[in-house]
């Protein structure tokens, strides 16, 4: 679908809307199946797959809730990262320590800034300094730590690991105007009026056009998560399902598709 301004292309992006969201409403029913698989934690992959599909969820909820409310949009952005990051950390098990053993750098930056140290248990600065090494990996060239466990790697190199590029490029990049307030985004939803107000909210065919890529990343973000944890769950019937899903979504014109080979090793 093209961005164009007039009332068949908002009908037409209206109906595909509609199906995304039928799609979302059957994701969520799924929410239960999800929830009662069974993984062995200890294994960081396991864990993260499982802590980052509850959020997934929880902001399928959120997307469903906004309905036509544009703020959508920055819903289905951070559903992207979460597939992202999770789809690195299958593909790379070092990415996904790495996002788990930050938390070491960050207990270590707050003991640093303390003056008086006395009120910290013992065993927290045991933990600390037996895992001093894993620390220090997260420093820069400049000595300085890292500001986040990605280590200076940007979203779009990560998508690239995580084989959802296809997605960055179609979506979550065009959407970039928008969450960080540029004004490309003001000037396609609102014009100035002579009117004591000044501003008039605009019902354009590329502002419908902005909801239908959140609801197609969105989706896409949440089944690739999905996918993750039926493949590390080894669970058929989830999968099948997951695959049906997968079909219905493709079959929406308009919407990016791309074949995700996932190596997941069962726990």
């Amino acid at each position: 679908m093209e961005s164009c301004n007039n009332q068949e292309s908002n009908d037409l992006f209206d109906k595909s809307i509609m199906q995304l969201q039928k799609i979302a409403e059957d994701i969520l029913r799924l929410d239960y199946k999800f929830n009662c698989l069974e993984l062995d934690m200890h294994d960081t992959t396991n864990y993260t797959s499982k802590l980052f599909i509850e959020r997934q969820f929880e902001q399928l909820r959120a997307m469903l809730a906004l309905k036509d409310n544009e703020s959508h949009i920055l819903i289905a952005r951070s559903m992207f990262e979460g597939a992202v990051y999770l789809g690195c950390f299958v593909q790379n098990k070092k990415l996904s320590d790495d996002w788990r053993n930050y938390s070491l750098v960050i207990d270590k930056v707050r003991l640093d800034e303390l003056s008086d140290k006395s009120s910290v248990p013992k065993e927290v600065i045991d933990l600390l300094d037996k895992n001093k090494g894993i620390i220090e990996s997260f420093k820069n060239k400049k000595d300085k730590f890292y500001n986040s466990w990605s280590k200076g790697k940007t979203i779009k190199e990560l998508a690239e690991i995580a084989q959802l590029d296809s997605f960055y490029k179609k979506y979550y990049s065009l959407m970039s105007d928008y969450h960080h307030w540029g004004t490309k985004s003001f000037g396609t939803r609102y014009k100035y009026n002579d009117k004591q107000t000044g501003v008039e909210k605009l019902n354009t065919a590329e502002m419908k056009l902005d909801s239908f890529s959140a609801w197609c990343m969105s989706i896409s973000s949440i089944l690739s998560a999905l996918k993750i944890l039926s493949i590390k769950s080894n669970n058929d019937e989830l999968k099948k399902i997951i695959s049906k899903l997968e079909g219905e979504l493709h079959n929406i014109p308009g919407t990016v598709s791309t074949n995700i080979n996932y190596s997941c090793n069962n726990s």
